[in-house]
């Protein structure tokens, strides 16, 4: 009969040996080592590194003893670049899309020095550093533009590299396996329509919330809009005694708005004033201190050049019209072509009107012409009319702050680059890496005269 060898692991305290000993079987016996004299040994040694981070060490079974501790000041040196990207790093010359990912890959693994899974504060580090070592970098962004731009660039490049690369390293397995069979919450929880928040804008918006009223001041707002509905009535109503009662009970709307969650038809009952392109503008107004009208046109002066370029837009001959006709048409066509440079589709037709009930949509009768009728419409409710492609995209924007409601998602990107680069409202909002690398594409376009495929 074959015998058939036998490995068992038992403390000092198991079987003796002769109770595992048979005639057919040879038993081996290896002694196991208690769990607690291997740490022991360990600490004593130093082989485990307690100072390492601990998003590193996932479990115990992972534990990394190579990783150093996280420097107080995290500094970019020029030592970790191959030398010809050290070369064009140092006579600051702009980098090709080959060059930025290289750059990327030798600071990535300078952070595994450290960790595999940096902190959102550590990437923010890494990539300060780099832009104060090269200033050049963040041109022709504002600084904190480019840091964020390059933050998500070293995130994305790190979690890529996890899950190729480094994908068999032990705190990344340890993790991946963690992950696997210990879902977070919000994977299995199921959220209900009426838990889904309806306010949104990240905005700047210093009036956003409504004051704490008092009974008084309800009082005093039913006075306001009983005035307000007596002028409505005559055949030519005093607009300064209506702007005049429409900010006295600006901070009723607000709480209408923000504390009841009032809809747009309710608002409309209460406050009909409301719902023309001159309140609209001025509610905007009262809400930002920002004249949305003068602002989106002035940025639009400076950016309908860009966008041209950017988007391979044939630009009309000036000569072929007036001055104020001229430029009201390039910033139209300009105004109509930022979706398609978010890399959106969203249509402004009349066709479209009322196809989405739960946002606010724009609709010209003729988006070619820039001086076409359009309208603004919600919840199947008529916002109001507008004359002009550009007095449009100005209602369409206003719209969202003043009833406090989310980007639709087909749209975000587009709304988003309105608020953020013709508005300037960019206090709290985090913009996609693409938003902001098509600023920077725009922003190099502005006094220059580069063809699309040379920014690429």
């Amino acid at each position: 009969m074959l015998r058939s060898h036998v490995v068992l692991l038992r403390n000092s305290t198991s079987w003796s040996d002769q109770e595992l000993q048979s005639e057919d079987s040879a038993v081996s016996l290896v002694p196991l080592t208690p769990f607690s004299t291997i740490t022991t040994n360990a600490s004593a040694s130093g082989t485990l590194d307690q100072s390492a981070d601990c998003t590193d060490v996932p479990s115990k079974s992972s534990l990394s003893s190579n990783l150093l501790k996280w420097p107080r000041k995290f500094e970019v040196s020029e030592d970790i670049f191959p030398e010809s990207l050290r070369k064009s790093l140092g006579a600051a010359e702009p980098l090709s899309k080959k060059q930025k990912g290289r750059v990327l890959e030798c600071l990535y693994n300078e952070m595994k020095k450290y960790t595999y899974y940096p902190t959102s504060a550590k990437y923010n580090d890494v990539a300060c550093s780099l832009l104060e070592k090269y200033p050049y970098l963040y041109q022709p962004l504002q600084f904190d533009d480019a840091r964020v731009m390059w933050r998500t660039m070293l995130s994305m490049k790190a979690r890529n590299s996890r899950q190729r690369r480094d994908r068999h390293v032990p705190c990344v397995v340890a993790l991946r396996s963690k992950k696997k069979f210990n879902p977070p919450d919000d994977e299995t929880t199921t959220v209900s329509e009426n838990d889904v928040p309806t306010s949104t804008p990240a905005t700047k918006a210093a009036n956003l919330m409504p004051v704490k009223f008092t009974e008084e001041d309800v009082i005093s707002a039913q006075r306001h809009r009983s005035s307000m509905f007596d002028e409505l009535k005559k055949a030519s109503p005093n607009q300064e005694v209506l702007e005049k009662a429409m900010s006295l009970t600006f901070s009723d709307r607000r709480r209408m708005i923000i504390t009841e969650k009032a809809t747009v038809a309710q608002i409309a009952e209460m406050y009909p004033v409301l719902f023309n392109a001159n309140q609209i503008c001025a509610e905007f107004y009262r809400l930002t201190n920002i004249n949305v009208s003068r602002t989106v046109h002035e940025k639009m002066l400076e950016y309908w050049w860009p966008i041209h370029l950017l988007e391979e837009i044939p630009i009309p001959e000036e000569s072929e019209f007036d001055p104020d006709e001229y430029y009201e048409r390039v910033i139209s066509t300009s105004l109509l072509q930022i979706p398609s440079m978010m890399n959106e589709e969203v249509d402004f037709s009349m066709a479209s009107k009322g196809l989405d009930q739960n946002s606010f949509t724009l609709h010209f009768s003729d988006a070619s012409l820039p001086y076409s009728d359009g309208v603004v419409v919600s919840q199947g409710n008529e916002i109001c009319r507008v004359s002009g492609v550009r007095e449009g995209f100005v209602v369409w924007i206003a719209s969202y702050y003043i009833f406090n409601m989310s980007y639709p998602k087909f749209c975000k990107k587009t709304l988003s680059f309105i608020q953020r680069e013709l508005l300037g409202l960019n206090e709290k909002i985090k913009l996609p890496l693409f938003i902001l690398k098509t600023i920077a594409k725009l922003n190099a376009l502005k006094n220059t005269k580069l063809t699309r495929s040379s920014l690429e």
